[in-house]
């Protein structure tokens, strides 16, 4: 790939977790090399999505985000690497504690990088409200603040004092390797895979999984329910589904690290969240071919199109999940026509080179912004 005509050193900062945020933090860091850029990432250990052969530079933090004083380790370690690798960009991944740590570490380095901030989700709709004025101070010191969705801007304008207006930019999908070629066919003995995937946390609601799971293994009892990812709930969800004699129909796949491959072996993908800021799983599996079934709420109906890529119902409405999924499954052709029109849809509305671009139009207008503020 030629070179940019404006060639950019940048410094990304994210969570470790395999969440959303890091996720994009890596695709986004992987796809500005490709356009030529230099790109360093921070993080407390390296990330899930980093690949092992990854031209991208890790930094890692040298200390676990439970420390007590992380934000402030964090900033003394920012400003340290914004200044050794003379850093042109600083954008941080999820706002809460890193963009104060960044308006902390921007207080005190010889060199003033353009600062940018990236909402995620769950670090403004849970943030404590004890903490939203300290974040909207931090929010209001970078050059650019942009959220993934517009549900979320609209929340961080209205829970988050001071924060200024968020720029959309949404997250992406790199069709290159989430595609469904070599996608497997229906099954014929009504063997379907039913596929959950993400943090086992409360806002993500898997036991509402395991209850439509259970309507739709009545109806179809070759049918398999996938579990990919870790987290503290998921002890439970796997007992709620040995007390509903579904143990032998659940597939625990932990952490997986080949995500595309997991999805084209899937036949439909269960977002049940109580919330969402937008949900890579669901852009994912659509782009694989996969639809899904998922809630209404947040930034979700921005991402699946109802009647096209998915089907949506109300959070909580176990029925009326398994009844959007048994719909689909009862059919193979109309399941089919749901995965090629969520394949063709997707990728095309959450472009990858689309979107790089208006990064680093979005990097350099910061830069600029910078510049005039200051002279």
């Amino acid at each position: 790939m030629s070179e940019p005509e404006t060639r950019l050193r940048i410094l990304q900062v994210c969570r470790a977790d395999p969440g959303g945020s890091g996720v994009l933090a890596c695709e986004l860091a992987e796809g500005l090399h490709r356009h030529g850029h230099e790109v360093h990432l921070c993080a407390a250990r390296r990330p899930l999505r980093l690949r092992a052969d990854s031209a991208v530079t890790l930094h890692e933090a040298g200390f676990a985000e439970t420390e007590p004083d992380f934000a402030v380790l964090l900033a003394v370690r920012l400003a340290d690497l914004v200044d050794r690798l003379g850093i042109d960009v600083l954008h941080v991944h999820y706002a809460w504690p890193f963009a104060v740590s960044a308006a902390l570490a921007l207080g005190w380095t010889r060199r003033r990088p353009a600062s940018v901030t990236t909402l995620h989700g769950t670090d403004v709709s849970q943030v404590d409200p004890s903490r939203a004025p300290a974040l909207g101070w931090a929010l209001g010191r970078a050059d650019v603040v942009t959220a993934v969705s517009s549900w979320l801007g609209a929340l961080a304008l209205s829970s988050v004092p001071g924060a200024p207006a968020p720029r959309l930019i949404p997250d992406f999908v790199d069709r290159r390797r989430f595609h469904a070629d070599g996608r497997r066919g229906p099954p014929a003995d009504g063997a379907w895979r039913l596929l959950h995937a993400g943090n086992f946390r409360p806002v993500k609601r898997p036991l509402d999984a395991v209850e439509v799971f259970a309507r739709v293994h009545a109806r179809f009892p070759r049918s398999r329910l996938v579990l990919a990812g870790e987290g503290p709930l998921l002890p439970r969800v796997l007992a709620r589904a040995q007390a509903l004699g579904l143990g032998p129909a659940v597939e625990v796949r932990g952490t997986v690290a080949d995500m595309p491959a997991l999805y084209r072996t899937c036949d439909l993908a269960l977002v049940t969240s109580a919330s969402e800021s937008f949900s890579l799983v669901a852009l994912e599996a659509q782009a694989c071919g996969v639809p899904v079934v998922g809630t209404i709420t947040g930034g979700l109906p921005e991402v699946v199109e109802a009647g096209v890529g998915g089907e949506l119902r109300p959070v909580g409405d176990v029925a009326g999940l398994a009844d959007a999924a048994l719909a689909l499954l009862s059919d193979p052709r109309i399941l089919a026509a749901y995965g090629r029109r969520a394949a063709a849809t997707a990728p095309a509305r959450f472009d990858a080179e689309r979107t790089l671009a208006a990064w680093t139009a979005t990097y350099v207008e910061a830069r600029a912004r910078y510049d005039r503020a200051h002279g």
